[in-house]
């Protein structure tokens, strides 16, 4: 771990200290982003996403994009795997591409890049 002296001085007096700072390792890139087959199936507004969990991670983002709006769920909860998410309220017969990061705690963690897949919802009645 780094470690960094820091000196301070007030009314001519100095303290010195050394402060050691956790080495920070970047979580891996989640894998397989992919539609969710245990889930119901897509629908002209709404699909579920699955991936494979992520070891460390504290939750993930996951965002769809496509369509003229883009639904953010926000955090998802990092327990199972795979992880899941569902998304509603979209355009029916539309592509998204779906991307996940897994979080990391900000201490010795920094977060993953970003993973993508493709799901499409089925055309409107």
């Amino acid at each position: 771990m780094p470690s960094y002296t820091i000196t301070a001085t007030c009314a001519g007096e100095s303290a010195t200290a050394v402060v050691t700072v956790p080495a920070q390792v970047q979580l891996p890139t989640p894998t397989g982003v992919a539609l969710d087959t245990s889930a119901d199936p897509p629908t002209e507004s709404s699909f579920s996403v699955q991936w494979d969990a992520v070891a460390g991670a504290t939750g993930y983002t996951a965002t769809a994009t496509g369509g003229a709006q883009t639904d953010w769920p926000g955090t998802v909860d990092a327990s199972g795997d795979p992880v899941r998410a569902s998304f509603s309220s979209l355009e029916a017969d539309t592509e998204y591409t779906v991307t996940v990061i897994a979080l990391g705690d900000g201490v010795t963690t920094l977060d993953s890049e970003p993973a993508t897949g493709t799901v499409s919802t089925t055309a409107g009645a």
